[in-house]
């Protein structure tokens, strides 16, 4: 924070009834914080911040969306808790967390199964085939095979555009997610959204965070635009102008840099 007790701005929009939005719609806010802090993530972790207030008058409702504007840096997101302390000499402080809407990716749920090789004998050749269960016939178990396994962005595509994900994501892909396929991802028994999303993120050593557009324009729609992005790829970030002890250089990796692919031997099989 700027300085002590600092006045905080909080927009608070409606959620949607699936997210529990009831009663009338809230208004914007604005109080004065003793402290916040404010920490942003890569990966499927949500962004946080935490402000600490005096007073007994709650600005924003626990499940409410809203945007809060703390130092120059905007959180886009759901207040999650609020909490009160009552001390002696201290009068009253209340302590708002929240956290941006990739809390939804763990609210949500996958059923499906990608990518699960089998293999067939036809004409007395083995070929080889792609077994999917894909989210629309998870209910009715019905299998569905390929010759060619599905790309990352494939399977993401049916991801979130299952039945039980019930927000609308926009994504932005890495151009490998679109020229690559991924190993099996088997969501038979259900698996948390945000788990299976890491998981197909983990197989190309890509990353993923909630990025604006346009920084200087931050609208609702921006909160959920997921880019996806590999460490060390593209240039490097230039420091804001008001930033204080600042620290580049440069230093070796532990990923790897090579690959080495083997191959499985020939195999055939007569069939009289």
């Amino acid at each position: 924070m700027p300085s002590a007790f600092s006045p905080i701005r909080v927009d608070v929009a409606y959620p949607p009834a699936h997210r529990g939005g009831t009663g009338n719609p809230p208004v914007p806010r604005t109080f004065w914080a003793q402290s916040g802090n404010y920490t942003n993530t890569w990966g499927s972790e949500p962004a946080t911040a935490e402000l600490v207030y005096v007073g007994g008058n709650t600005p924003v409702t626990v499940g409410y969306w809203l945007t809060v504007r703390i130092a120059g840096h905007t959180l886009q997101g759901i207040c999650k808790s609020d909490t009160r302390i009552f001390g002696t000499g201290q009068g009253i402080k209340n302590t708002l967390k929240f956290a941006d809407f990739r809390e939804y990716l763990d609210w949500d749920n996958a059923y499906c199964v990608f990518n699960r090789l089998v293999e067939r004998i036809e004409a007395g050749k083995r070929k080889r085939y792609y077994k999917h269960l894909l989210p629309a016939n998870f209910n009715q178990e019905y299998w569905t095979y390929t010759t060619a396994p599905y790309t990352a962005a494939q399977v993401l595509d049916y991801l979130f555009s299952s039945a039980t994900t019930e927000d609308t994501w926009t994504r932005i892909y890495h151009a490998d997610q679109f020229a690559y396929a991924i190993p099996e991802l088997d969501c038979y028994n259900g698996k948390r959204l945000k788990a299976a999303i890491q998981e197909v993120s983990d197989y190309q050593g890509l990353t993923f965070a909630i990025l604006p557009q346009n920084a200087s324009a931050v609208n609702l729609g921006d909160a959920f635009r997921l880019v996806w992005v590999r460490k060390g790829e593209g240039v490097v970030p230039s420091f804001t102008a008001d930033s204080d002890d600042r620290e580049v250089g440069l230093s070796l990796t532990d990923n790897p840099t090579r690959i080495r692919i083997l191959g499985d031997r020939n195999q055939y099989q007569v069939a009289n």
